[in-house]
């Protein structure tokens, strides 16, 4: 079993709220010393229970983020009464794009994928209104100009795909026909798929017997080194022939963000927009050795190896598999700071 290393937390407000893609809550312990209580916690909306809908708005009953197992938030995963302080965070309003195209890095994958989620809950909301109307139905429609919603999530651990496997599951079952979804997921080295995708096997087995597997997930096994590559292979050809507008959004580290702008800004016609709600990696503890034992402990110098091409080897099928989240490596959570409150109980 796979060490998750974070957990989802589920908040039930006391009122529906509005609620919209990459929005952030800064997240209070009222059980903690005053000093700290009002600091709070800055986390992006994983995902919501939709109270209802109007002509252009979402309402949620409930949220949900992901929350790492850390001594700064472990408080957070207990029965606690907790204050959260949002929505903070623009709206982007990306439904008024013809093609989108989603980018994250690591955690980054908590803050872009509501907006898939969202993008395609529209659709498949307009398309069951407009096949009902032949009935009599009157209900208004969001008519957003999205065609075609392409996310690109660069893992830096292979099972950080436990994090959102049971949201692409979800993901994948508002586009059946596979037309409007386009997924690919990065993972840095080829896993063992004895212990790491237990379901694998009978993954493949249906490969090769069924024609009907979705085409629109892939895996590619692309390592660090290779997302600049993989990156602009795949988005040059989409962003050169795409019609219409298209918008960029991404989530990641200052490295990853500089990377992605370095592709986008050779199409002038891409506008590009950086999530307000962006990770921070930690720095890892250094630890300072003796000469002596500095050089006992440093590794002999070799050539790199010439890296084999990027191939991309597996479908990903999600229907039925386990659903769980995993932070491997710790982060923190850089936002704006401002004042706004609700209340509420952390569902267990």
């Amino acid at each position: 079993m796979v060490d998750t290393q974070a957990t989802r937390v589920t908040f039930r407000l006391p009122r529906d709220t509005a609620i919209y893609p990459g929005a952030y809550f800064y997240i209070f312990n009222e059980h903690e010393p005053l000093w700290r209580r009002y600091l709070g916690t800055p986390m992006a909306v994983y995902d919501w229970t939709s109270s209802k809908l109007s002509s252009n708005e979402d309402f949620a009953s409930e949220l949900v983020f992901l929350v790492e197992d850390s001594p700064s938030q472990t408080p957070l995963l207990k029965n606690n009464r907790l204050a959260i302080d949002g929505p903070y965070g623009r709206n982007l309003r990306l439904e008024k794009y013809d093609h989108v195209f989603l980018l994250a890095e690591g955690i980054g994958i908590a803050s872009v994928l509501s907006f898939a989620s969202a993008l395609a809950r529209r659709r498949l909301y307009d398309n069951e209104r407009k096949a009902s109307a032949a009935s009599g139905s009157n209900e208004r429609l969001y008519l957003d100009r999205t065609r075609r919603v392409t996310l690109i999530w660069a893992m830096e651990q292979n099972s950080q795909l436990e994090w959102a496997r049971h949201e692409i599951d979800q993901l994948m079952n508002l586009d059946p026909k596979s037309k409007f979804l386009h997924v690919w997921l990065y993972q840095p080295t080829e896993p063992d798929h004895r212990h790491v995708f237990p379901r694998l096997a009978e993954v493949q087995q249906e490969l090769e017997t069924c024609k009907s597997f979705p085409k629109h997930c892939k895996i590619s096994y692309v390592p660090e080194n290779r997302w600049s590559e993989a990156l602009r292979h795949q988005l040059s050809g989409a962003m050169e022939t795409a019609p219409g507008t298209k918008a960029a959004a991404m989530c990641g580290t200052p490295a990853f963000r500089t990377m992605v702008e370095n592709i986008t800004k050779e199409y002038p016609r891409v506008d590009l927009y950086g999530l307000e709600h962006q990770p921070v990696r930690r720095r890892k503890t250094i630890v300072a050795l003796s000469e002596d034992v500095g050089r006992q402990l440093a590794p002999e110098h070799h050539a790199l190896p010439v890296l084999p091409p990027i191939q991309h080897t597996t479908h990903l099928h999600t229907e039925g598999s386990l659903s769980g989240s995993i932070i491997v490596e710790e982060y923190e959570m850089r936002s704006m700071s401002r004042k706004r409150q609700l209340t509420g109980n952390v569902a267990a």
